[in-house]
């Protein structure tokens, strides 16, 4: 009998006749890559057929792909080629950058990427914005065309020689007043001081007693009737004498001189005793410009002692790194009280206002100065405490980085040395930005004198295109830098379907 009989239509053998055991077969699994083996190929699957790829959306472009695609629209309606309008709104893109043109764009898309969520976008839009706005704020502060002074600027030195040129032409000029002239002189000033519709404030002899004296023993040294002439130094050594005063007589004093020079260079018809028209004339501009000379050389000697007191005071202080706040403390002494304008009477309201700004600062030096004293940069404690907090820091930042000890402790010693370094930079150039307006004043108030007027008149400013040139060239490398910028954000950050 077969062996395998059993499987096809005879009996089974018994167990005595076959010398096979027996086995046990079950079903294969359905993973038999699972159990050592490998799976068969599978077919591949059938692709989707009607089925969406994607979403329909409407357009949403930004500003400057709206203006780009109006370009390209309209050069097609010209009658240039698709491809041709394309690279020519490319061109005309590029162009735009070094314009201002492409700060206004990237201010545009500023607004359109921000409220969308886009923040990467958004911020490289401000940076190239950044360039466009500073220029609009040059052109509001000088112009469109700016211009570059060619005149050099008098030195307090120059600016008394000069005075003291003028003052003396007036000296020897020709003219001579009546000898009732200081008489004539006295008595409207009296009447000017005492009458409440002239001057700032309504004087007596009571309330400016020197300022009378001083008129009276003038009055006593040229009488009525008398016959010692006036020249015109002895009606200026009375002015002197007048604005030399302080406190109620300072003022009085000051009106009376204001009063004094009017009379000297337009005298009433029969107070000049000698002297031409023409001697007149030449006398009254002399006078003008050593007047003006001086005012603008003690004025402007006045702010620079103030700078140059600032840098001793602060020479013998402690770190020496506070010379920003001693030199707003000096010039604010000028407009902060009665006193120190006093000691400034001649500055102009302009003058003072400019005092003003440079003692507040503008915003760039403010904010240097914060972030140096937030760094410790003034020394002291505050530099201790800076350093230690950035050693902490950067060691904390190395180790959440799992970097090894060794290495942590060297980012940790180097945080915590170039921290208060930071601090100390940024104190020193906000000390230098406070110390170089209070120059500006100065040299401002020196060119605010007849000398530099007539030398501005022979050497005019001419147009400086420096500045537009700086800016165009910022506009067009920032803009490049948002572009790129934007572009890696966009493909690292942003997916697809929100682009």
């Amino acid at each position: 009998m077969g062996k395998y009989d059993d499987f096809i239509s005879g009996s089974g053998a018994s167990e005595e006749e076959t010398s096979v055991p027996r086995f046990t077969v079950t079903p294969g699994s359905k993973y038999p890559e699972a159990q050592g083996g490998s799976a068969p190929p599978q077919p591949p699957q059938p692709a989707p057929l009607n089925k969406e790829f994607g979403e329909l959306k409407p357009a949403d472009p930004s500003w400057t792909q709206w203006l780009k695609w109006k370009t390209i629209s309209g050069l097609n309606m010209a009658g240039m080629k698709p491809h041709n309008a394309q690279h020519a709104a490319d061109a005309i893109e590029g162009l735009g950058s070094f314009t201002p043109m492409g700060g206004i764009l990237a201010g545009a898309d500023f607004t359109y990427n921000l409220p969308r969520g886009n923040f990467g976008a958004a911020a490289f839009d401000a940076l190239g914005a950044y360039p466009g706005v500073r220029a609009a704020r040059r052109v509001m502060r000088e112009g469109l065309v700016p211009t570059t002074r060619t005149a050099a600027t008098p030195s307090v030195v120059v600016l008394e020689l000069s005075s003291c040129t003028g003052y003396r032409f007036t000296e020897n000029s020709p003219v001579v007043y009546h000898p009732d002239a200081v008489g004539d002189y006295a008595t409207q000033a009296r009447l000017y001081l005492e009458s409440p519709r002239h001057g700032r404030g309504v004087f007596s002899p009571e309330k400016a007693p020197e300022v009378y004296r001083t008129l009276e023993r003038w009055e006593r040294q040229f009488p009525r009737g008398g016959t010692r002439p006036v020249t015109p130094t002895d009606l200026d050594t009375l002015r002197q004498q007048l604005t030399g005063l302080e406190g109620a007589n300072g003022e009085a004093g000051r009106q009376a001189a204001q009063l004094l020079e009017a009379y000297m260079v337009r005298p009433p018809p029969r107070a000049l005793r000698r002297g031409t028209p023409q001697d007149l004339d030449d006398m009254r501009q002399a006078f003008i410009q050593a007047k003006g000379d001086w005012r603008a050389a003690k004025t402007s000697e006045g702010v620079e002692d103030a700078l140059h007191y600032a840098g001793i005071k602060t020479g013998r202080q402690h770190s020496g790194q506070n010379l920003g706040n001693v030199t707003r403390q000096e010039l604010s002494q000028f407009v902060a009280s009665p006193s120190g304008e006093n000691r400034l009477f001649g500055a102009s309201d302009a003058e003072r206002q400019a005092i003003i700004n440079a003692v507040m600062g503008d915003p760039t030096t403010n904010k240097l100065r914060f972030g140096g004293k937030l760094l410790g940069g003034g020394g002291g404690l505050g530099m201790t405490a800076s350093g230690g907090a950035g050693a902490g820091v950067s060691g904390m930042v190395a180790h959440s980085m799992g970097l090894d000890p060794i290495t942590s402790a060297g980012l940790a010693l180097s945080g915590g040395a170039l921290t208060p370094a930071a601090g100390y930079a940024l104190n020193s150039m906000a000390n230098e930005r406070t110390v170089r307006a209070g120059r500006e004043v100065a040299e401002m108030i020196a060119r605010n004198s007849p000398l530099y007027r007539a030398r501005e008149a022979v050497s005019p400013a001419v147009p400086n295109l420096m500045p537009a040139a700086r800016d165009a060239m910022a506009i067009a490398i920032m803009q490049q830098g948002r572009e790129h910028g934007t572009d890696y954000w966009n493909r690292q950050f942003v997916p697809f379907d929100q682009r």
